[in-house]
């Protein structure tokens, strides 16, 4: 994606780097309420729209209003009809799914929908021609706003509550209990990477740091790079542990009762939400869904 408006939106544009997935307008859940087994299911996560095709809106309104401007400007290709593959939830949780961590470790696998990526924005530039297309870029990026409503504040709203709803989550004593035998599993298992010391959460942290100091130093974004087999080992191993000891749905759960809570506290705040993410999905269904048939 170019996603040039989006550069400079701060945690969105962390979000839309993590993110490759998105709920309906609705309550989520999973399972009986107030009882969660991954962050897929968690009440946030349902309030969100697919951040990948909100980027493709802004693209697609970015080629059209550039091609008028008698300028190209690069896209991607999609197919839709392919299965999203999340990597990261829309509130930036891993999506640790066994076959995703057997192929991946820790890292975000590329969007098989995007089937075609963007051909470099440089090579749409002709020679002579740097200002005056970089003026009709930011006048595009500008008219943008009007037709692809702007997620940022919607989407920093939904990760300030998801943040308010992890606040003393591991004290709490199913949690903490289910972190024991966690760190119990992995220290048995003896992985090649990582400090079990702390939670899980710090452990795929202390993974993804020691992997990156060996294998990719001095680079910032390394999500996207092939996971080594020591990683993955170990990655296999946490989510074996996860599972042996009913970590994620201890967490999970106490999470989502949370949310629940603020769902109900912050319910004029997420109708706000909701109207403005609204707005977003019809102009995600306008310039992707039906315009690939345009």
């Amino acid at each position: 994606m170019s996603l040039t408006r989006l550069a400079g939106s701060g945690v969105l544009a962390a979000t839309l780097l993590l993110s490759g997935c998105a709920g309906q307008l609705d309550d989520g859940g999973d399972g009986p309420a107030g009882r969660y087994q991954d962050p897929l299911g968690l009440p946030l996560e349902g309030r969100s729209v697919d951040f990948f095709l909100y980027g493709a809106a802004v693209d697609s309104f970015m080629a059209e209003c550039m091609a008028q401007a008698g300028h190209e400007y690069t896209v991607a290709t999609w197919d839709l009809s392919l299965p999203a593959v999340p990597a990261y939830t829309s509130l930036g949780y891993p999506n640790l799914d066994a076959e995703l961590v057997r192929n991946y470790g820790y890292r975000a696998p590329r969007d098989p929908r995007e089937i075609i990526p963007p051909a470099p924005l440089d090579s749409a530039i002709g020679v002579g021609e740097e200002e005056a297309y970089l003026r009709a870029q930011q006048e595009c990026t500008d008219e943008s706003r009007g037709a692809v409503p702007d997620i940022a504040e919607s989407a920093n709203i939904l990760r300030r509550l998801d943040s308010k709803s992890r606040e003393g989550v591991l004290s709490d004593g199913e949690v903490a209990s289910s972190v024991d035998r966690w760190r119990a599993c992995v220290t048995r298992a003896d992985p090649p990477l990582g400090d079990p010391s702390g939670g899980p959460d710090d452990f795929r942290v202390s993974v993804l740091t020691a992997v990156d100091a060996r294998d990719h130093p001095g680079q910032v974004d390394t999500m996207t790079a092939k996971a080594p087999a020591d990683e993955i080992e170990t990655a296999m191993i946490d989510v074996e542990c996860r599972n042996e000891s009913g970590y994620d749905t201890a967490y999970f759960s106490a999470v989502g009762e949370e949310q629940e809570r603020l769902v109900s506290e912050y319910s004029d705040a997420l109708q706000e939400v909701e109207q403005s993410m609204r707005g977003i999905q019809q102009a995600i269904n306008f310039y992707v869904i039906e315009g690939q048939g345009r």
